[in-house]
């Protein structure tokens, strides 16, 4: 549970104030094809650039983070908030693509999206409990969403007509730079041993 929580304070702290507008954007957008694309990849890069190093650094450092915060008892969560911690990224994108989507009109290609996810996860997180215990929950997470839920929301939003190499463009550059962020924090962890 506290890997969750944590891995979920980007998701809250960052998509949640995205979703105060972005629905609204939108709707406001839904009138043309182009502006709607536009106004999709217009929103995700300002919401990549804001929640990238926050997760990064959870997915870096999760286990000063979180003697940091909760104390050495809860140490056991790191292995899977390492791993929630991307979850929590995918999340916050998923958030807007959910919002585009219901602003085009693709309510039905959502619930389908979701009732994938669902029938997914289940397994998964059950297998992966079973295998590895906490950790092996993160990794499912992960996997389904990256496997599965990216993909499907690709093809959803490429039917509206977002073009995925266009969604590409806008990542890349976030994407290197939680990299970054994560390998220097790694670093700068071996670098303090056990006094970080």
């Amino acid at each position: 549970r506290v890997a969750f929580t944590m891995s979920s304070w980007p998701v809250r702290a960052i998509s949640e104030t995205a979703r105060r507008v972005s629905f609204a954007g939108f709707s406001r957008a839904a009138e043309s094809k182009e502006t709607l694309t536009s106004s999709f990849t217009g929103g995700l890069s300002p919401l990549l650039l804001a929640s990238v190093p926050a997760c990064a650094l959870l997915f870096a450092l999760p286990g000063p983070i979180v003697r940091a915060v909760y104390g050495v008892q809860w140490s056991g969560s790191s292995g899977a908030l390492r791993f929630l911690a991307l979850l929590g990224l995918l999340r916050i994108i998923f958030e807007l693509c959910y919002d585009f989507l219901v602003a085009a009109g693709r309510s039905r290609a959502l619930l389908a999206v979701q009732a994938l996810w669902l029938c997914a996860l289940v397994p998964a997180l059950i297998y992966g409990g079973h295998r590895n215990g906490l950790m092996g929950v993160g990794v499912a997470h992960v996997a389904v969403a990256l496997v599965l839920i990216a993909p499907a929301y690709l093809l959803t939003l490429g039917a509206v007509g977002v073009d995925p190499h266009r969604v590409a463009a806008v990542c890349w550059r976030p994407v290197l730079g939680g990299a970054v962020v994560a390998t220097v924090a790694l670093g700068v962890e071996q670098a303090a041993g056990d006094s970080f």
